[in-house]
């Protein structure tokens, strides 16, 4: 490392010297010391060195900070070495960007890796800038826009291709704009920077952006956030999305297409194929608004809408079409093409005259275009129209043309065959209830079994199964084989297959196929095998049965057709169809009771209906209806409803019809056609829940109702409208007389004249407050309401309806809050803190006495003066004004400010009001003022500040101090040849070390009278180890602290006494490098501290006293216990020992 230069930078001399040959043992050059920072700065000009080490505190007239800050530009690392670490200096420093910061005194393999890493850092930085030109000159060449920018928007960078994909004449002018002034809508930035916050990145975002020139641009954009950067890359894909969205439409509409073809092919009611095809062309197309009108042959030759979806919102009921040429209405696109038969496209409903009749209507519903297809019978007679809508104007070209000609011609045809089928209908029904007695039909008997052993291949058949295949048992060779042979051949492959499939998906098979005899006779048998398996999984069996049913075959032929309609009939009927069992296991269930229930045949199949749709402990009453209905005790009822559960949990109400199937002599199963009402349950029960919370709430509302024949004078009334003046119902006023009589004299002309204004004046309703006579004599004050609901022929009224409340209590919190508010008032200028009520526009509302005096008027005078212009004398809040803070985020903010307008220092707290919607309507302020307060703690400050710097300076001398102390002894040890005395110019360094360390960990600590032992002991120990010079892998530190914090009293003498101990280890326990270990722990046992060194060396010799000795180590060691008032003991057991017990010392608190 001899070509490495350090510039040396230390004003103390013996400093200097002995860094200097601690860099020179590292095998670095020092070509120069300086000794202050104008001369450091003169000689890294001069020398251009590697690495500059520099102290802060040197002669002349700038420190080393200053003189780093005026090196800097040279890009020459440096590292501070020095006795400052005080916090104000440290940052500093910082401002300088230092390669590394020692606090002396240094350890000198601290300061070696020190240097190594800056020197390797500062090679690294060279190479990574060479990089980023040559990444930079990449960018800038780039057909890709690449960009940065910070969260607030600032484009930071941009290379020429993002100038030229948003239309700039350069990158600079580009610069010129905010990032989200490049976005088609601004809040897509906050979504993408959200989005980066979450997930620090992502790739391959579409996003619209606006151009210099206004045009809309497709950017596929991918983004990293780093450091509050965006940095990222942009793709404009405009023209690639323009083609894409045409082919989507058309792929769309094809698609549509498709399935309205499908719904047509499904269709079983006219309404419901109607409704369906015109949500298809919303919902899939894409189109706003689909409906289908019929040409009325009324006299105004109506246009009757039938079906719509998409976006209507009353437009078609206010529509009024007509076909008619006679009327403006029938002028339109629908009436032309009823008349003419031919399609009508409107490009844009803002200016065809033929939409001038429902321009506005439309637009404001969002329809910007249209077209309308004719609906033609098989004679080509138009009996309606299909109009389609779409939200853009040009929205449908040629293409989309013909084929919605297409589909309204495949429209037009499926309503003319589905009007065809009502004839078809009652025979549907006979087929339905003919393939219900089917499939309950009893299996042919005759069944035959067989075993097949899967591990000997032997098969074995019943007598019944030979019969079937017309063999003799001795003419079949009873194998597998010997089966398939008599197997039809075209079926042979299939059986087999169907077998091996069962076997290795461990699944049943049933299978049906053909046999063909010796005789050349074909039979049908019907087959169903399962295999079984051993512990291992392997199959070991198979067993199956075997079913002749050629004549079932034949009579399934003949029915087959009739089934596949009745099956087809079954799953698209609309209502629920379910069959089940005498033991309630289902046995049919088409597609509406999948859809309604959520369950599939296949998972209800051979399951109790009632035990998953209708569990007992819910519905006990539908389980008493069928149980009755299975014991014979009952029938089924045909009409029914009950509740089920679906998949999901959720309740549906069903409405049965129930049929039975029987035989003459038992009921085989049940067919039930169900109806989904669960809409019209809930609005029952709803309807009964409001009855009843109308009954419960006049009740605790005490709100009472009367009827009022006015014709007879009769009154009618509810038991609370008595009760709350007292009286029995039957004992109450029965007329208006007796009832005006009870109503207090100050109040009877104001309620006579309310009333009269009903009777006579023909207003519809009356209100007022006004007090009433208890049956024990008081008053009581009631709210009343009236409403005239008859009248005879002259407009009198007849009759009045109206309710009656007590709001006596009412009336007394009011008078109890004006008392409140007064009180209120007067508690309000009593308080000497200055209180100010403002609306959000910062405007006084209220002020109490303390403030006004502070601002010299009237409290009254500071209502409607803005706070910052009577507080501060500004035209605008100022910057800190916590007001502004809580309009933002609705919070309590506190904070400190001082104004000479109003004469010193306050607290001021704004607290949020809300009105009774929750809205804010202003804000409290309450001010505090801390005048002499702040005078005594800036007072207190500048005390603090003063001895800051005393004990700052004095830390640096101390610490400079010792460096010097260890740096003379370590240049004394070079002079010396004599090993003793070289031994006691080392130890003395360790102990110096001991001292400096503990200094150190003390002076960094928050708690200046307690350090954390273990980082001590740590670095104690590895610089004890760098001291001795110890070979890495030779003697190995092992160091188990407890996480202690040790007072100052007892950590220093704990610390030279470790010091001692491992210094004896690593001189004395190792001869001719030998390996082994060192361990230090210190544990905290029963209230007391126990200290372990030890280590596995040569052992501590046997003929020595460690207690009584000349060593000037160990007699520092058992000093220092007995200081620590503590016990030690030695080991030899295992080499050597030391277990020293001891309880920290107690001292009086540290001021």
């Amino acid at each position: 490392m001899a070509d490495v230069k350090i510039l040396l930078v230390e004003d103390e001399s013996i400093e200097a010297m002995d860094i200097k040959r601690t860099l020179e043992s590292f095998g670095y050059e020092v070509p120069y010391i300086a000794s202050s920072g104008e001369e450091a700065v003169a000689k890294a000009l001069d020398i251009l060195p590697d690495l500059i080490l520099m102290d802060i505190i040197l002669k002349g007239e700038i420190d080393g900070i200053e003189a780093a800050s005026k090196i800097k530009k040279l890009n020459i690392p440096i590292i501070y070495l020095t006795a400052h670490s005080e916090e104000p200096t440290i940052e500093r420093a910082k401002v300088t960007e230092p390669n590394g910061y020692i606090i002396k005194p240094y350890d000198r393999a601290e300061l070696k890796y020190a240097i190594e890493l800056a020197i390797y850092k500062n090679k690294s930085e060279k190479k990574l800038k060479e990089s980023e030109k040559n990444y930079r000159e990449l960018v800038d060449n780039s057909m890709v826009a690449v960009y940065k920018t910070n969260l607030k928007g600032d484009i930071i960078f941009a290379n020429a291709a993002m100038a030229e994909m948003f239309n700039f004449e350069s990158v600079n002018e580009l610069k010129t704009k905010k990032s989200p002034q490049l976005y088609k809508n601004p809040e897509d930035r906050e979504k993408i920077i959200a989005k980066l916050k979450k997930e620090n990145k992502f790739s391959h975002h579409k996003i619209n952006m606006i151009t210099n020139a206004g045009e809309t641009i497709t950017i596929l954009l991918s983004a990293h956030l780093e450091y509050n950067t965006i940095s990222g890359m942009m793709m404009d894909i405009t023209e690639r999305e323009q083609a894409e969205e045409t082919q989507q439409r058309l792929n769309r509409e094809l698609q549509a297409i498709s399935n309205c073809n499908q719904t047509l092919l499904r269709a079983v009611d006219e309404q419901t194929l109607l409704n369906e095809i015109c949500r298809i062309i919303c919902d899939e197309a894409g189109y706003h608004l689909a409906w289908v009108g019929y040409a009325e042959q009324d006299q105004a030759k109506t246009i009757r809408p039938v079906a719509w979806a998409g976006f209507e919102s009353g437009y078609i009921e206010n529509t009024k079409l007509s076909w008619s040429e006679d009327t403006e209405h029938g002028l339109g696109p629908a009436g032309i093409v009823i008349r003419s038969g031919e399609i009508v496209y409107v490009q844009d409903f803002t200016t065809d005259p033929r939409m001038a009749p429902w321009r506005e209507s439309a637009l404001e519903r969002g329809y910007r275009s249209g077209i309308a297809l004719p609906l033609k019978d098989e004679k080509s007679k138009v009996f309606g129209v299909l109009l389609i809508y779409s939200s853009k104007p040009n929205a449908i070209n040629p293409d989309e043309i013909k084929l919605m000609d297409e589909l309204a011609g495949d429209l037009a045809f499926g309503i003319t065959a589905l009007r065809t089928r009502t004839e078809r209908e009652r025979a549907e029904k006979r087929l339905n209830l003919s393939e219900s007695r089917l499939n309950e039909a009893q299996r042919i008997a005759h069944i035959g079994s067989w075993e097949l052993d899967l591990v000997t291949n032997k098969l074995q058949w019943s007598d019944e199964i030979y019969r079937i295949f017309e063999i003799e048992p001795k003419q079949f060779g009873a194998s597998y084989k010997s089966f398939l042979d008599l197997i039809h051949p075209e079926d042979r492959n299939i059986v087999n297959q169907a077998y091996t499939d069962s076997v290795n998906n461990r699944t049943p098979y049933d299978i049906i196929h053909r046999l063909k005899l010796s005789d050349g006779q074909i039979k049908f048998v019907h087959e169903r095998c399962e295999t079984f398996y051993n512990e291992e999984g392997k199959p070991i069996s198979s067993l199956g049965t075997v079913q002749d049913i050629t004549e079932l075959k034949k009579a399934e032929a003949e029915l087959q057709d009739a089934y596949e309609y009745l099956e087809q009939l079954i799953s698209s009927a609309n209502v629920m169809i379910i069959g089940l069992d005498t033991l309630g296991h289902v046995r049919m269930f088409n597609k509406a009771a999948e859809r309604i229930t959520g369950y599939t045949m296949d998972e209800l199949t051979c399951i109790d209906w009632f035990e998953k749709i209708v569990p007992k402990d819910r519905y006990a009453h539908v389980w008493e209806v069928f149980n009755s209905y299975q014991q014979r005790t009952g029938t089924m009822p045909t009409n029914f409803e009950n509740p089920i559960l679906t998949k999901t949990g959720e309740e549906r109400f069903i409405s049965w019809q129930n049929s039975t199937i029987s035989s003459p002599d038992k009921i085989i199963s049940t067919i039930s056609f169900g109806i989904d009402i669960t809409e019209r349950e809930l609005v029952e029960k709803a309807l009964k829940k409001s009855e009843k919370r109308m009954r419960l709430t006049l009740e605790a509302t005490q709100i009472g109702i009367w009827d009022w024949d006015v014709k007879n004078d009769q009154w009618y009334a509810s038991p609370t409208y008595y009760s709350m003046l007292g009286y029995e119902p039957q004992l109450g006023p029965g007329n208006r007389a007796e009832w005006l009589e009870r109503v207090h004299p100050d109040d009877r002309a104001k309620v006579k004249e309310k009333i009269d204004n009903v009777l006579i004046q023909n207003f519809n309703s009356y209100e007022y407050e006004a007090r009433m006579r208890h049956v024990d004599s008081t008053y009581r004050w009631v709210s009343v309401a009236g409403f005239g609901i008859e009248r005879d022929p002259d407009g009198t009224a007849t009759r009045i309806l109206g309710i009656r409340m007590d709001i006596t209590d009412r009336k007394r919190a009011e008078e109890g809050i004006i008392q409140a508010k007064e009180d209120w008032e007067n508690t309000f200028d009593a308080v000497p803190d200055l209180i100010t009520i403002l609306d959000t526009n910062f405007r006084i509302l209220r002020a109490n006495k303390a403030m006004a005096d502070k601002l010299g008027v009237d409290p009254e005078e500071t209502v409607g003066l803005t706070c910052y212009h009577a507080v501060h004398g500004l035209n605008a809040p100022p910057s800190f004004c916590p007001y502004t803070k809580l309009l933002e985020d609705g919070q309590e903010h506190t904070m400190e400010f001082h104004e000479d307008c109003i004469g010193g220092d306050f607290m001021v707290s704004v607290s949020p009001l809300y009105d009774s919607e929750g809205k804010l309507m202003g804000s409290v302020h309450v001010a505090r003022d801390i005048t002499d307060r702040k005078r005594t703690e800036e007072k207190i400050k500048r005390s603090l500040k003063e001895k800051e710097v005393l004990l700052s300076e004095i830390h640096h001398r101390v610490k400079n101090n010792m460096q010097i102390i260890s740096s003379l002894l370590n240049l004394q040890s070079e002079y010396v040849v004599d090993d003793e005395a070289v031994n006691v110019l080392q130890a003395s360094q360790d102990r110096v070390k001991a001292l400096a360390t503990i200094y150190e960990k003390l002076s960094k600590s928050q708690d200046l009278s307690r350090i954390k032992f273990a980082e001590y002991i740590q670095s104690l120990v590895k610089g004890l180890f760098y001291a001795h010079t110890i070979k890495k892998g030779q003697i190995n530190p092992i160091i188990e602290i407890e996480d202690i914090m040790l007072n100052i009293e007892t950590a220093l003498p704990c610390g030279l006494i470790i010091s001692e101990l491992i210094s004896n280890s690593l001189k004395h326990a190792f001869p001719e490098g030998k390996k082994g270990k060192v361990c230090v722990s210190l544990k905290v046992r029963d209230n007391e501290y126990v200290l372990k060194i030890s280590d596995d060396g040569r052992g501590f010799p046997e003929d020595i006293d460690f207690k009584n000795t000349d060593s000037l180590g160990l007699k520092l060691v058992n000093i220092l216990v007995k200081q620590i008032n503590g016990e030690i003991r030695l080991d030899r057991s295992q080499g050597t020992e030391f277990k020293i017990t001891f309880k920290e010392l107690e001292y009086k608190e540290r001021i």
